[in-house]
């Protein structure tokens, strides 16, 4: 697997923040949310933070209980972010 670079890392920062500051996204700060900790975690090596049940803690403010098996919300809100 190849590594970005550190410029082609800025670079996808930068290109993010010109998509979380559109239109799209100004009036939904939870997809906002969603959508850095998806390219932060996966630009700083971390995917294995990428799934369900962490992300529902860790953007969504789920409580330990969270089941993404039941609740849906970060399998609905991919899909929005898509």
């Amino acid at each position: 697997m190849q590594t970005l670079s550190e410029l082609d890392k800025e670079s996808v920062r930068s290109y993010m923040d010109k998509i979380l500051k559109s239109t799209v996204f100004s009036n939904s700060p939870r997809q906002k949310r969603f959508l850095d900790y998806l390219v932060t975690h996966s630009l700083n090596g971390d995917a294995e933070r990428l799934k369900g049940y962490t992300i529902g803690i860790e953007v969504f403010d789920k409580e330990d209980d969270f089941d993404p098996s039941i609740d849906a919300i970060v399998r609905v809100d991919a899909t929005r972010v898509r």
